[in-house]
């Protein structure tokens, strides 16, 4: 007869950590491995139970995420970060195009001018919007050669 092997200590903090994570409480904890695994007790549980319950366990940390509102200080940090490394090539490449139209233009001259700093240093929507301007630049220099 083989002999059933315990939960590690590792599986354990790893149920605990993700519960506490996603404030789930102990009763809540003990319905969730009763549904996933169907076992009354936490500490008697396999180690391949455990995985089921720490799988459970991680979609509902997913849903937990994906729906908690965002607090206006985490609004307020995403609208004042840098412009992405996409927004930047995408607007080289529109100046590059603007170029080839035969009309001189500078990306970071015109930053300045709309925004009095480098692209580089733009958030992402002052880059979006700048982006937008470009595009109608690009449509009036290829619609006159």
């Amino acid at each position: 007869m083989s002999e059933v092997k315990k939960l590690s200590s590792e599986h354990m903090k790893k149920i605990w950590a993700l519960a506490n994570e996603i404030q789930i409480s102990k009763s809540r904890l003990h319905e969730i491995v009763k549904e996933s695994v169907q076992s009354d007790s936490i500490s008697s549980l396999t180690p391949g139970k455990a995985v089921l319950v720490v799988a459970r366990l991680n979609e509902l940390r997913t849903e937990y995420y994906t729906k908690r509102k965002k607090g206006k200080i985490e609004l307020f940090r995403y609208k004042l970060q840098k412009r992405t490394y996409s927004q930047l090539t995408k607007a080289k490449e529109i100046c590059g195009e603007i170029k080839n139209a035969g009309k001189e233009f500078d990306l970071d001259q015109f930053a300045e001018r709309q925004y009095r700093k480098p692209f580089d240093l733009l958030t992402r929507a002052q880059a979006a919007k700048l982006i937008q301007a470009l595009l109608v630049i690009r449509s009036r220099s290829l619609a006159r050669s």
